[in-house]
């Protein structure tokens, strides 16, 4: 144990709260995509028991979280590196939590009462190992450990797929080909599209609303902190880091490059690469007016105080160029949307006949 009892009790807290905000984003990503839609006469790219799945992982991806690094269980030798052997022993931690929590046909006692968390029990074999197979793969996917080569992996879908993807989003197909089907390859495309949907929202405070991104971005940095005395030995110290300055760098050498490919792919999430380009400035303006009264740069001459600023505007500005992208991705999209709604595909007897039987059902 890290932390006393009573911050581990807030802590718990804060995932928990993590937990439903990455659920709830996972939902909105799969929405906004509209990899769940199902149209007549073919379907979105995810099936029923894959998006159960996506939901399921994100509550779960963090459970058990000791408000601690994969980097510092590995340096302090810690049990959980010992029993993963060093590789991702936080999320192979979660995962096996998690199962251990569902998967019990065994009651417990919660508020007094007995409740039932095996989830699964009705599942088919096969199914049970499908959805663990893609709860799994996504969970892991969350180590950051993987990001880079995320990042590198996306890009390549991207060029490969996203001219593609975009056949559906116009109404020239009924189906994301790459993704629809039973077959190998478009599963584990699936599959890969899936963990992109969980480490999009597992660090997606810099694509939300300003308002929320702030909020959390003060929990992440507290957390950083919260590892007291190993923060040195981390490369954190509390009083050489700036808040708006691990923002600025979060979002233009971390996420941007991913979340700009993501958008690329499916250019309905532009919102969030708007929300992402309009928080990169707003750090920025933070930053530009802490930096005439920031104590911690006393020694520093008002000339230099200057370059400083000027520097500051420059990466925002070329962040803002980067991100010009995003009115390319918000016209095709609203212009998809209409030459969809307008084209009137013909519809089989058979395909009548089944549409109505089901809504009967």
């Amino acid at each position: 144990m890290f932390y006393h009892k009573n911050i581990l009790i807030l802590i718990h807290i804060i995932i928990f709260k993590h937990a439903v905000d990455v659920c709830h984003t996972s939902y909105r990503l799969m929405m906004l995509a509209q990899l769940n839609t199902v149209t007549t006469g073919g379907s979105g790219a995810m099936t029923s028991l894959e998006i159960l799945s996506l939901l399921i992982a994100a509550l779960g991806h963090d459970v058990e979280h000791p408000a601690v690094n994969n980097g510092l269980l590995i340096k302090s030798k810690h049990a959980l590196a010992f029993q993963h052997n060093d590789k991702s022993p936080l999320e192979n931690m979660h995962c096996v939590v998690l199962y251990e929590t569902l998967s019990t046909t065994v009651d417990h006692t919660w508020n007094g009462k007995k409740v039932e968390t095996n989830i699964f029990i009705n599942f088919t074999e096969s199914q049970w190992r499908d959805a663990r197979k893609v709860i799994l793969f996504s969970i892991l996917g969350t180590d950051m450990a993987h990001h880079f080569d995320q990042v590198k992996k996306t890009q390549l879908f991207n060029e490969l797929q996203s001219e593609k993807i975009f056949h559906y989003y116009s109404g020239d197909s009924h189906t994301i080909e790459c993704l629809t089907g039973t077959g190998k390859t478009e599963f584990e495309n699936r599959l890969f599209i899936i963990e992109l949907l969980l480490h999009c929202s597992d660090i997606s405070n810099p694509f939300k609303p300003f308002d929320i991104c702030e909020k959390w971005a003060h929990l992440v940095v507290a957390e950083f902190f919260a590892q007291g005395d190993k923060e040195r030995e981390l490369g954190f110290d509390r009083n050489t880091t700036n808040l708006y300055n691990i923002q600025l760098g979060f979002i233009e050498f971390i996420v941007a490059p991913l979340i700009s490919t993501v958008i690329h792919i499916f250019p309905p999430l532009y919102s969030i690469g708007e929300n992402m380009n309009n928080n990169f400035i707003l750090w920025g303006d933070k930053r530009i007016e802490e930096i005439p009264i920031d104590s911690k740069l006393s020694t520093m001459t008002p000339e230099n105080k200057q370059l400083e600023i000027g520097k500051i505007q420059d990466r925002v500005k070329k962040f803002k160029e980067k991100m010009q992208f995003l009115e390319t991705c918000k016209s095709k999209t609203n212009e998809a949307a209409i030459n969809k709604k307008n084209k009137k595909p013909k519809i089989s007897s058979m395909e009548i006949s089944n549409f109505t039987l089901n809504y009967t059902i």
